[in-house]
């Protein structure tokens, strides 16, 4: 994980880095005008369900609590494993959100 992102996600409130250490951003731009964060952030491979639904829920708490508004994105450096793409999958239609 770069430095950045490192800074980035403990802004929004990640507590557990761990999952996302392979992450990178791949675009980051600032849209002042709208007080915006546009942003790509690479990944070797797909992460779980949970630690997607764990990143988002806190980014969505962060702009709630009055934090910037951020469109996120991701990309894979590995898009090999559509094995991953189904326990992806799995897991949502599984969750009870």
């Amino acid at each position: 994980m770069d430095a950045l992102l490192e800074r980035f996600l403990t802004r929004v409130g990640i507590k557990d880095l761990k999952p996302y250490e392979t992450g990178s951003f791949n675009k980051l731009l600032n849209d002042a005008s709208n007080n915006t964060i546009i942003a790509e952030i690479l990944f070797d491979t797909y992460l779980n369900y949970k630690e997607y639904l764990d990143l988002l829920n806190t980014i969505h708490s962060f702009v709630l609590s009055g934090g910037f508004e951020i469109r996120l994105s991701f990309a894979y450096s590995k898009k090999d494993n559509q094995n991953k793409i189904k326990e992806i999958i799995s897991s949502f239609i599984k969750s009870p959100y």
